[in-house]
């Protein structure tokens, strides 16, 4: 008998933005913008056959406190709202809503919210926090990557992760 395996790699772009006048203070508070952010995923399965399929989740919420000159002291928190997984397939996405899976019913969210953030020597960024997925909290490191980039008189800055999560 086969056992299903699945792996799931996230991938976050997340383009969180705030007006000008707040950006000249010594922290930056941002709000996610949904409409120009992404958490997408990769599931990955074996069975019979390999199976790699990508999906995203529609609803998403956020914040972000981040000053360039002390990213220690950055805070991020995430939530994800589970029955907003899409991947263009009904059947699969009822599975992923199921109770084999997110078990959106009971578990309508996956959180997460940062401990630490320290700058790594490539520029990049790691950021320790604690992921709760299904009542399940753990503590990882995901590494970030940060644009900055102006966007229609409002400064805009894009943070950029890519993390695998692994059933134990």
């Amino acid at each position: 008998m086969n056992r299903l395996r699945v792996g799931i790699s996230l991938v976050a772009v997340a383009m969180l933005s705030t007006p000008p006048a707040v950006l000249a203070q010594p922290s930056d508070e941002y709000a996610l913008n949904p409409g120009a952010s992404v958490v997408g995923f990769t599931v990955y399965a074996r069975m019979l056959f390999k199976i790699e399929q990508q999906g995203r989740f529609r609803d998403i919420a956020g914040e972000l406190s981040f000053d360039p000159e002390r990213p220690a002291e950055t805070r991020v928190d995430l939530t994800v709202y589970t029955a907003s997984v899409d991947m263009h397939n009904e059947d699969r996405e009822a599975m992923l809503r199921s109770g084999d899976f997110f078990d959106v019913e009971r578990f309508p969210t996956m959180h997460f919210v940062s401990a630490a953030t320290e700058r790594r020597p490539d520029g990049t960024f790691a950021v320790t926090g604690d992921l709760t997925i299904r009542d399940v909290t753990k503590r990882i490191a995901i590494p970030v990557r940060i644009k900055a980039a102006p966007q229609s008189g409002v400064q805009a800055a894009v943070f950029e992760t890519a993390f695998d999560i692994r059933p134990d």
